[in-house]
């Protein structure tokens, strides 16, 4: 997944706050297909450090003596280490921070503010997945929905509705039944 928000605050890190090492914990591997996909160009001199596979002492090697002044993102999946384990604590605990959920992402893309939603459109990951109904949905969200709202909003795009409303939700379907004139359920 390539996301142009994460592009944008992973450069801010980086360019903006120039830092030199910034840690970012996926715990559920949202973004793997993102960090494998590669950064963004203006990112060419940071390194992905994955970890997961690098293996704490051999991390801490590399980053502290190894490549003292290297840039590196280091991106790590499932649970954080607990600290009396985490060979990377001490500097962890200087560098940078950052994470993102793709819920998050489409709150931010559908021009959401409340948090509440994220885990109700968490929840209906089949739909939010498409760009395409992600775009349909777009137009017609309003700002300050409710789950029941976006849901409605949901089924319209579903449908192929142009209004937001059961009424012409259940016409859309209906007429797509229509066989000769009659209204066919088989």
């Amino acid at each position: 997944m390539k996301a142009d928000q994460v592009d944008k605050a992973l450069t801010q890190k980086f360019i903006t706050e120039e830092e030199r090492l910034v840690f970012w914990n996926d715990p559920s591997g949202e973004f793997a297909r993102y960090i494998k996909d590669g950064l963004p160009s203006d990112l060419s001199d940071v390194t992905v450090l994955d970890e997961n596979q690098k293996g704490g002492l051999a991390a801490k090697l590399l980053l502290e003596r190894e490549d003292s002044a290297g840039k590196y993102l280091i991106y790590s999946t499932g649970d954080l280490t607990p600290p009396d384990e985490d060979w990377l604590l001490d500097i962890r605990l200087y560098s940078g921070k950052f994470s993102a959920d793709v819920a998050s992402l489409w709150l931010e893309e559908l021009g959401l503010s409340s948090l509440y939603l994220s885990g109700h459109l968490k929840a209906r990951e089949a739909f939010m997945g498409s760009q395409e109904r992600r775009q349909k949905l777009k137009k017609l969200i309003e700002g300050g929905e409710d789950e029941a709202a976006i849901d409605l909003k949901m089924m319209t795009v579903l449908a192929g509705s142009s209004v937001a409303s059961f009424f012409s939700i259940v016409r859309v379907v209906c007429h797509g039944h229509l066989k000769d004139g009659r209204l066919d359920l088989n």
